[in-house]
């Protein structure tokens, strides 16, 4: 089997995978579906499934064919990817991938792989993208943007087949248009089907090309369902603890890009996206029906949709010019202090010595607390 995963200058040659024989007398489940994916001429994504069975972890060797010393790492049970590097061009690497228990290790997994030069793509997968996939973009928020932002993108599996290559350059020339930088703008990214898992967390990466090699080496998710609201009810808790952020005074927004019917209800938690502060921008990738879109989105003006490939590029910019501007907006708001005022007040259980003061939060504004005062009025005023 021979196959390739190109960047601009080296490819990935996968010369073989394969499970050792004697997996049948070993009584720990091998992982599986072993991929490799090339990040620069040095490093390598490795990526596996999950075996059946309970285990205590992993244990990955990376063993060069010149007699050098290997590279050897144990990972926790929970992982399922890692990345390789100091490999050094035309050199064969044998990968060896085990799991264990407290007894014994599984047969291992097997991969042979070598880095070479060149731009030639050999026997593209799915997921794998070239150079032709990638998105010219001339269009920047402005430097001094300070945002917390969140990607929401759907399992690989449920995006259209016609431009599901073409998710992770989107998402890469998205992520370049934002000043990335731990006091400037912070990028995190969920995806989901079924469940929601955290491919990028909120202060991960802190430059530019560490995130971009990130989303580029970010392993699929299986599963067709688009279970919205579930994801949507994870944004805040899952992607903006307490102790990572939101940071005051700094823009909030989620894009989500929709590419079927939701399985679950959504109106309700969009809803709380926006009282939180958060705009939300809702990308259509496929036939999406526009109301479903409308329904996530904080604006009609925040709903964008590419029926074919052929219309991503021009989505995409009409995408990060409002995104920025939208930005740009939230925070010219916050500087101006236009901070709306708690809703629904409420004097409650009312005595002659005492009241309960009860409210919500303010729609849209990000406050850090509230002041509370009482002027007594002689009797019988009414002010």
């Amino acid at each position: 089997m021979k196959s390739a995963v190109s960047t601009a200058l080296v490819v990935l040659v996968v010369l073989g995978m394969w499970t050792a024989s004697g997996a049948a007398q070993n009584r720990v489940a091998p992982p599986h579906y072993l991929r490799f994916r090339v990040l620069n001429a040095s490093s390598v994504h490795v990526s596996w499934k999950m075996p059946r069975g309970d285990i205590l972890g992993y244990r990955i060797t990376v063993v060069p064919s010149t007699g050098g010393p290997p590279w050897d790492k144990v990972l926790r049970n929970d992982m399922t990817e890692t990345v390789v590097g100091e490999l050094k061009m035309d050199v064969k690497y044998l990968v060896n991938l085990v799991s264990y228990n407290a007894q014994e290790e599984s047969a291992p997994v097997l991969g042979e792989i070598i880095i070479q030069k060149g731009t030639e793509l050999l026997n593209k997968g799915r997921n794998e993208t070239s150079e032709e996939d990638a998105f010219e973009m001339n269009i920047a928020c402005a430097d001094s943007v300070e945002a917390d932002v969140i990607f929401v993108v759907p399992g690989d599996a449920a995006i259209p087949r016609f431009m599901s290559r073409r998710l992770r350059p989107f998402l890469v020339a998205l992520a370049s248009a934002l000043p990335i930088h731990r006091s400037n703008t912070r990028i995190a990214m969920m995806q989901y089907t079924s469940s929601v898992q955290t491919k990028i967390p909120l202060v991960h990466y802190t430059n530019k090309q560490t995130l971009q090699d990130a989303i580029k080496a970010m392993p699929t998710m299986p599963g067709v369902q688009t279970n919205i609201g579930r994801a949507l009810a994870q944004v805040l808790p899952q992607l903006m603890p307490s102790q990572a952020g939101p940071r005051v005074g700094a823009a909030r927004a989620a894009v989500v890009l929709v590419a079927g019917p939701s399985w679950d209800p959504i109106v309700e938690l969009a809803k709380e996206l926006q009282k939180a502060g958060i705009e939300v921008f809702a990308v259509g990738l496929g036939a999406v029906g526009e109301a479903q879109l409308k329904s996530v989105a904080s604006s009609p003006l925040h709903v964008f949709q590419a029926r074919t490939s052929e219309e991503l590029p021009d989505m995409l910019r009409n995408l990060t010019t409002r995104f920025c501007a939208g930005l740009q907006m939230q925070l010219e708001k916050r500087r101006l202090g236009e901070i709306a005022p708690p809703r629904e007040v409420q004097l409650l259980h009312v005595t002659s010595h005492s009241m309960r003061v009860v409210w919500h939060a303010p729609d849209g504004s990000i406050v850090t607390g509230y002041r509370v005062s009482a002027t007594p009025q002689a009797a019988g005023q009414t002010k």
